[in-house]
C-alpha cells in the first residue's frame, strides 16, 4: 500500500469510529431512561393489585421530596431494599417487586375521590384534575450525570402514558 492508500483507510475508520462511539451514547441513554418506565411500570402493576382490596396505596410519607430507595438522587445505584428508609415498610406493603439497584428516587401517592391530586416533583405538569374516583400519581427523579438537574417522569391512575421531563438528565 502507498501513504495516501493508508491515510484514506485510516480516515474512514476513523469516521466510522465517530459515528458508532454517537450510537453507543445515544444507547446508553436511552437504557438509562428504561429503568424508571420499567420500575414505573412495576408499581402501576402493585398499586392496581392492592386497588383490587378496595384501595391504592400511599407509600410515600408527608415528607416532601423524599424518593425511596434513593433519597437524593444522585448517580449512585440504590439497592431497592432499604430497611433503613423512613417509607420501607410502605413500599413492602405495596409489594414492588424490583431486581437489583436503582438509580432513581421513586414516590406514588394515593388518595380518595375530590382530593386534590399534584405531583410533588417541580414539572411544568402543573396540577391534575380533581378526580372523582379513587387515584395515584408515580413520580421517578434522577440525576444520572450529577449535574444537579432532575430527570423527572411522572404517571397516574387518570392519565394514559408517562410525561417525561428532562429525560436524558
Amino acid at each position: 500500500m502507498t501513504l495516501p492508500e493508508l491515510m484514506v483507510v485510516v480516515a474512514i475508520v476513523a469516521v466510522l469510529a465517530a459515528i458508532g462511539v454517537g450510537s453507543i451514547r445515544k444507547f446508553a441513554k436511552q437504557a438509562r431512561t428504561s429503568e424508571a418506565r420499567a420500575v414505573m411500570q412495576a408499581i402501576r402493576a402493585a398499586q392496581e393489585q392492592f386497588w383490587a382490596c378496595g384501595t391504592y396505596m400511599d407509600a410515600t410519607s408527608g415528607a416532601p421530596g423524599l424518593s425511596y430507595p434513593n433519597t437524593t438522587p444522585n448517580g449512585t445505584r440504590f439497592p431497592w431494599l432499604r430497611p433503613a428508609h423512613t417509607d420501607f415498610s410502605n413500599w413492602q406493603t405495596l409489594n414492588v417487586q424490583v431486581d437489583g439497584g436503582v438509580l432513581y428516587g421513586y414516590r406514588t401517592h394515593a388518595g380518595r375521590p375530590f382530593q386534590a391530586m399534584t405531583p410533588t416533583a417541580a414539572t411544568t405538569l402543573g396540577a391534575f384534575p380533581v378526580p372523582e374516583q379513587d387515584w395515584y400519581v408515580i413520580e421517578a427523579t434522577g440525576d444520572r450525570d450529577e449535574n444537579s438537574v432532575l430527570s423527572i417522569f411522572v404517571m397516574s391512575s387518570l392519565q394514559p402514558g408517562i410525561h417525561v421531563e428532562r429525560p436524558h438528565e
